[in-house]
């Protein structure tokens, strides 16, 4: 099973790598809305893990196992977002701009450790302040709209493919 996931992961950071996805200056212009490939590539790939995930969910191949959300998960995903738009890599393609010899690719997977030891070091005032205080449990978007899951992963996908196709013909810089 290991092999399967390391076969996919290098699949992935192929087509990242031709997507132009590990160069700074390409996150940037997409951060910039001036060129969207990228954040299309990344919506695509959103859309076609929905459907095959709850696809293989509905089968019973797989099963999905839901966390709770809570204030953390808003924190956690500015830090990423700071972070991302900052250094102009994310975990995956941090991996891949190193494999490319990319010098700052070091620098930014080091920042990366490093914030992973800080919070793990701050945890436990973190989880009391962050993860206990507001905890929703398991929230999903199927049940808050009262559908299937693989019907709802089905109505994400479509919006999301037709929101590519929009943003598309947009003229560029004005997304």
């Amino acid at each position: 099973m290991l092999f399967w996931g390391l076969l996919a992961g290098v699949a992935f950071g192929y087509i990242l790598q031709r997507v132009g996805a590990l160069e700074y200056d390409n996150i940037l212009k997409m951060l910039r809305l001036q060129d969207l490939r990228i954040a299309q590539f990344m919506f695509f790939s959103v859309a076609v893990s929905l459907v095959g995930i709850y696809t293989l969910n509905t089968l019973g191949v797989g099963a999905i196992s839901v966390l709770p959300f809570h204030p953390g998960i808003i924190v956690g995903g500015l830090v990423f977002g700071v972070g991302f738009g900052l250094a102009g890599y994310c975990p995956g393609t941090v991996i891949g701009a190193m494999a490319e010899g990319k010098k700052d690719a070091l620098y930014v997977f080091a920042g990366a450790l490093a914030g992973t030891f800080l919070y793990a070091f701050l945890h436990s005032p973190l989880k009391t302040m962050l993860i206990d205080k507001g905890n929703m449990g398991p929230l999903t978007f199927d049940q808050l709209l009262g559908l299937s899951p693989l019907l709802t992963a089905l109505i994400f996908a479509t919006a999301i493919t037709a929101g590519m196709f929009l943003v598309d013909k947009l003229p560029r810089g004005q997304a």
